[in-house]
């Protein structure tokens, strides 16, 4: 007998009770013993039977657990099998890496990724599948991943099996084998879609950005609640000549200028936009940073929170100023039109009864020749006819649109014509200066209308000279280009013939010089002069197929610059400029440009950069000094004369030489080069530059030549 029959019999001997049998039953059918005759026949019928029960009990509850265990498989398999199907069909790929690197095991994502069979992915080292140059990229995490044991997640370059390279992303954790050795799993993610649609992005938004900078128009958006600027774009410093630093420091109120097209104007429009409204090409004045206004198109908009409540307004402004004065000008142009058709009219009808009159006079001198007491009244009379004729002719001369008679002039001997005549009509204390062009190319003038309007001119600087001063005619050919004509409204591309009036007198305030060509406009007292003067110039060089310009500077001086057509020539090319592989002079040098004209500085800065030098910009002489302070690359002072603020081009080159004597200045004005060597000859310094001086308006080989020759003069100025 066995050990365990043994045992089943001592239970079975040992005792009869219900669970005795019962333990006894599952151990014979648990051990698979073997029950001797014997023990059997020491048993009762009753604990027989009962032993048979308690088998047959546990036979049952054995089948019910085969097949609960048979079901419990069949789930394992199939959940083995979705979880496989999950992990292979997964999209990203997932294998696992050991220590060196090798690929221990890998999905079907992970394969297809790599375009290479399952099974001849295992063994193979990861590296193979990573850009070379991005080789150090895996070399590091792999090596933080397994010293730290932190999750690593890196973006490179992976190639797959047939070289085609793509974007991925790898994020490891650290692991075990089964046998203990250190192992990573990797979840691999293709990027490549992802990088394009993120390149997508950011050339988008550096177009945007582009397109919000580069744009022409100032975007400024200003929070409603504190009045704070939130945003704006490049264009807003440009616009008003100031530093985005500044600006951010400011409210958005403090950008419009205190008149009454400005500040409160701004506040109402704001107060509409706290309330919702939309606002749209509202005319307003701004404020620059070196005190100028400037005209502005805004147009704004509210923008909402998600709870309906107005936040901040969204602003775009439009620098309108060159409209403006384009507005004005074709204002005064048609109002010019319209006085000199009302005059002709007048002049005409004038002019008739004038005839009736004098002729009438003439017959009762004729009756009256023997009363020398009518005789003197009547020729009083006839005097007061005669002034009356004068003055119509001179409306006539204005009003008339076509010119008279036209003769091939040569500007030169035709002013030195004049010469005795305008120095006879000057006072004594005046000096005159007749500086002419070498060479000047004919016109096609009246010359009875030039002459006249070369001695108005005369007059006009008498006039302004009362305690004496210098006036200077010059002649010289000039070539207008866009650059000019940008800058000068009523101009037109060409070759022209520049007759120039200067003198040192009182000048001329913006507004005066605003309405100096108007007729019957004038500062003269009442009885002193008609007002037909300046107005009678404008009609000639208007009719000449020209045009004329006022320069003036209260305290300074004027300049009036007549632009007459040259004969016959034509510009150099379609639009005036220079000859196709004409080489304008260039260099690589730092130039300051000085003017408290924006559209200035912006074209002059344009056209230097675009020959080459490094340029810097400000708008009065305290900055620029600043500038040239913080600077010592700079190597030319290129400045306007007449500045605000204290400075202007003189005490500014002045000042600079002192610290900087191996500076290169060429400064430029409105006035002739010869006007401002007369009006400075008891200051060397400042003479010497005006003999050096840039007239304005100048184009853009004027420029060119005036700079290059600038920086490559020994400097003599200092001494």
């Amino acid at each position: 007998m066995t050990g365990k029959g043994k045992h089943a019999e001592d239970k079975a001997t040992s005792t009869k009770s219900a669970s005795a049998l019962r333990q006894w039953a599952e151990d014979i059918a648990g051990e698979g013993a073997v029950v001797s005759p014997e023990t059997l026949a020491a048993l009762s019928s009753e604990d027989i039977l009962r032993l048979l029960q308690e088998l047959r009990v546990h036979q049952i509850e054995l089948r019910m657990q085969n097949d609960e265990l048979r079901r419990i498989q069949e789930e394992l398999a199939d959940a083995r099998t979705r979880y496989f199907d999950l992990y292979d069909l997964a999209p990203v790929g997932y294998c696992v890496l050991s220590e060196q690197g090798l690929i221990l095991e890998a999905n079907l994502t992970a394969a297809g990724l790599l375009n290479v069979a399952l099974g001849a992915l295992v063994k193979q080292p990861i590296t193979r599948f990573i850009l070379k140059e991005d080789g150090d990229i895996y070399y590091h995490h792999r090596k933080r991943l397994f010293e730290t044991g932190e999750p690593q997640t890196s973006e490179l370059r992976m190639t797959r099996n047939e070289g085609t390279p793509f974007w991925a992303r790898l994020d490891a954790t650290a692991a075990q084998a089964a046998d203990g050795a250190p192992i990573c799993r990797v979840v691999m993610s293709d990027l490549t879609n992802a990088k394009q649609a993120e390149w997508a992005l950011q050339e988008s938004e550096a177009r945007f950005r582009d397109l919000y900078n580069l744009a022409p128009v100032a975007f400024v958006s200003v929070d409603v609640d504190n009045g704070t600027l939130t945003r704006f774009n490049e264009m807003l410093p440009r616009l008003l000549g100031a530093d985005p630093e500044t600006l951010r420091r400011m409210k958005g109120l403090d950008l419009y200028a205190d008149t009454p097209d400005g500040l409160p104007k701004a506040k109402g429009l704001f107060e509409r936009i706290a309330a919702g409204e939309t606002v749209q090409d509202v005319e307003l004045q701004m404020k620059r940073a070196d005190g100028g206004v400037i005209w502005v198109s805004f147009s704004a908009s509210p923008v909402f929170d998600a709870d309906g409540r107005v936040t901040r307004s969204r602003s775009a402004i439009v620098d309108i100023t060159k409209r403006k004065a384009l507005e004005e000008q074709l204002r005064q142009a048609l109002k010019m039109e319209a006085v000199g058709q009302l005059t002709s009219g007048l002049a005409h009808d004038l002019n008739n009864s004038l005839a009736v009159i004098s002729i009438n006079v003439d017959l009762l001198n004729l009756v009256a020749a023997d009363n020398p007491k009518a005789t003197r009244h009547i020729e009083a009379a006839l005097n007061g006819v005669r002034r009356a004729a004068a003055l119509t002719r001179k409306l006539l001369d204005f009003s008339r649109i076509e010119a008279g008679e036209t003769h091939r002039v040569q500007i030169n001997e035709f002013v030195t014509g004049m010469e005795d005549l305008i120095a006879r009509s000057l006072t004594p204390a005046i000096a005159l200066q007749i500086v002419q062009s070498e060479k000047p190319w004919s016109v096609d003038i009246s010359p009875g209308d030039f002459e006249a309007a070369l001695l108005n001119l005369a007059l006009n600087a008498r006039d302004a000279m009362p305690d004496g001063g210098t006036l200077v005619i010059e002649t010289a050919n000039k070539v207008l280009d866009e650059f000019y004509v940008a800058h000068n409204p009523g101009s037109s591309v060409g070759e022209f013939v520049m007759v120039s009036v200067s003198d040192t007198g009182t000048g001329m305030t913006p507004d005066v010089v605003a309405k100096a060509f108007e007729p019957f406009f004038t500062t003269k007292d009442v009885g002193e002069g008609t007002g037909l003067g300046l107005s009678t110039v404008h009609a000639f060089v208007r009719r000449s197929g020209g045009h004329v310009t006022i320069y003036s500077e209260p305290g300074e001086g004027s300049t009036i610059h007549l632009y007459l057509p040259r004969t016959g020539g034509e510009a150099k090319d379609a639009m005036g400029r220079p000859a196709a592989g004409t080489n304008l002079p260039h260099g690589d040098e730092t130039i300051l440009v000085v003017d408290d004209e924006d559209a200035l500085v912006e074209t002059a800065v344009t056209v230097l950069t675009a020959l080459g030098y490094r340029t810097l910009a400000a708008t009065d002489g305290r900055r620029a000094l600043d500038i040239l302070r913080d600077d010592p690359s700079i190597d030319l002072l290129f400045s306007d004369i007449i500045m605000p603020n204290g400075v202007d081009g003189y005490r500014l080159a002045t000042e600079a030489l002192k610290t900087r004597p191996e500076l290169k200045v060429l400064l430029t004005s409105g006035f002739t080069r010869k006007r401002k060597e007369f009006a400075n000859e008891d200051r060397a310094i400042a003479a010497d530059l005006a003999r050096d001086l840039l007239p304005k308006p100048y184009n853009i080989a004027e420029l060119a030549n005036a700079v290059r020759r600038a920086l490559d003069r020994t400097t003599e100025t200092s001494g």
